[in-house]
């Protein structure tokens, strides 16, 4: 290779330029003459390019197709005018692998084959008709993981395999996650941009089967993602609420289709860890739309991962783990922090499926009286929802439901049935009321008055209302099995029928019983659905 002044000169302009025009002009006075530079260079012998100049020179011209690399036009234009581009960076590579003297060669080799590869899948293709890949991975593997090379090596994984599948899979094979994620977390990387970096590569992976596969089946590795999700948000860097959305993310996978891992986590303590962090990424809230968009989305996806493990039966002994329940039992009275009174509601709600846990949550935590409280005082229909569906589980326990209605809950809640935006939360408004309903006569009966005397509709009559209304057939269902209950009660006693049994002809209550009885698979509600149109017809 000659030392070509004017080669340089180019190649120094070609460097600093970052927009599609430019570059774009640039390639077509300069491009096809670099190209086959590298082409006739591809096959350079160690011993006879021994001379600095000539490395340099090298080294410039592949920072110059990665320069090429930055935009799609001239990308593809460095591979039209040189169909075999990969398998000349490819000669290079294996020339220059684990060189110590070529090393700023092989960062810009690296940053070539990454960049060329960016959103174009028949590149990618390319490169797999060749060894690049085996090559990078080694480069990951066997670098100093403080060193640039391996920062690059990594980035160019992540750009060749970015939504290719078949990419993607033969970088699984080469570099499994939990391996990568060992190198990126117990190797003490001080850049937190190569972990950045590292961790865009783990979540491009774990989309792949068989990367998923290999770190769920790696339970310490698995479990592990807490602990660096911790170390992740508790640092100083500056991508730290981004990083750790990416583990999150991956954790939330972990549980969403590997159940054990919810008994797991909390047989390994991880429970404590995850509510503490709910707790502590408060704080980061700036008043930045965009910043605060990204710590709601983070925050919200931990609330997932900490309810998710309440999920599993083998997890209703956390009832039983006083710092547990008194950390998310406090979340409640704190209606400023949506996410925590939120993942309260949930988690407990979760936990609300023993006679004794629910009976125990309205007498001895007086959890009721806490979400009535969030019911007056807060807006957001997320956090109440989450909260009407704890209370809809509390409502099961007979003991519960006189307790429960001593604090007005009906009228409370009933304004809920006319939110026709927020179907579930109409749904589980529904599911409360059939509940508290359900074999309690004073309850039903409740339906039927308007406690504060300035209603405009009765609550059986909104009831009405929504079944008419709604398309949602849970609605539809449930809603009409809370009429029943009201009809039974209204015809349990010749008193009860005096005072409400007007109501019975003002309120359209026949056809949707008619429905459900023609509908249901279940004989039980079929049987039930009779004998409220039988009393109806009384």
């Amino acid at each position: 290779m000659s030392n070509n002044n004017q080669l340089e000169i180019s190649l120094v302009e070609l460097n600093s330029l970052f927009d599609a025009e430019n570059l774009i002009e640039h390639f077509n006075k300069h491009g096809e003459s670099l190209v086959k530079n590298i082409e006739e260079n591809a096959n350079f012998s160690l011993e006879g390019f021994a001379n600095d100049d000539n490395i340099t020179l090298l080294t410039l011209m592949l920072e110059g197709i990665a320069s090429y690399g930055r935009v799609i036009e001239t990308r593809e234009k460095v591979v039209q005018a040189s169909p075999l581009i990969f398998k000349n960076l490819e000669s290079i590579l294996i020339k220059s692998f684990n060189n110590n003297k070529l090393e700023k060669l092989n960062i810009q080799l690296l940053r070539a084959i990454g960049n060329l590869s960016i959103d174009l899948d028949k590149h990618r293709q390319l490169i797999l008709e060749t060894s690049i890949l085996e090559k990078v991975s080694s480069f990951t593997l066997l670098s100093n993981t403080s060193s640039p090379l391996f920062k690059n090596s990594i980035g160019c994984l992540l750009n060749t395999g970015m939504n290719y599948e078949p990419v993607r899979d033969k970088i699984c094979e080469l570099i499994p996650i939990p391996e990568l994620l060992d190198l990126l977390f117990n190797q003490s990387i001080s850049d937190d941009i190569t972990i950045f970096i590292g961790l865009r590569l783990v979540n491009n992976l774990s989309e792949s089967d068989a990367g998923f596969d290999a770190l769920a089946n790696d339970e310490l590795k698995a479990i592990s993602i807490v602990d660096w999700l911790d170390q992740t948000i508790k640092s100083d860097s500056d991508y730290k609420i981004q990083m750790g959305q990416i583990l999150v993310d991956l954790l939330e996978l972990i549980l969403s289709t590997r159940e054990n891992y919810q008994v797991l986590l909390v047989k390994h303590n991880k429970l404590i860890p995850l509510i503490d962090l709910l707790e502590y990424t408060k704080q980061f809230f700036t008043g930045e739309k965009d910043e605060d968009k990204e710590i709601l989305q983070l925050r919200t996806v931990l609330v997932r991962v900490i309810v998710s493990i309440a999920s599993h039966d083998d997890n209703l002994s956390l009832f039983n783990e006083n710092l547990v329940m008194n950390k998310l039992v406090k979340w409640l009275d704190d209606t400023s922090d949506k996410e925590t009174c939120s993942a309260g509601g949930l988690f407990l709600g979760n936990l609300a499926r023993t006679d004794k846990n629910c009976h125990d949550l309205v007498n001895k935590y007086k959890v009721h009286e806490k979400i009535v409280q969030i019911i007056k005082d807060v807006t957001d229909l997320n956090v109440i929802h989450s909260n009407i569906g704890l209370l809809k589980n509390l409502c099961l326990s007979d003991a519960n439901k006189p307790i429960i209605n001593k604090l007005n809950v009906i009228p409370l809640i009933v304004p809920y049935l006319e939110k026709d935006s927020a179907p579930p939360l109409q749904f589980g408004t529904v599911g409360v009321l059939k509940h508290l309903t359900s074999k309690n006569e004073t309850n039903s009966l409740a339906l039927c008055q308007d406690e504060n005397k300035y209603a405009e509709l009765l609550p059986i009559t909104r009831v009405c209302n929504l079944v008419k209304r709604s398309d949602n057939q849970g609605i539809k269902s449930e809603g009409t099995r809370l009429i029943i209950n009201v009809i039974k009660a209204i015809f349990s006693s010749n008193d009860n029928y005096n005072d409400y049994g007007q109501l019975l002809k003002q309120n359209e209550m026949i056809q949707p019983i008619v429905d459900l009885v023609k509908a249901t698979k279940f004989a039980i509600l079929q049987n039930e659905g009779i004998i409220a149109l039988s009393l109806l017809c009384h």
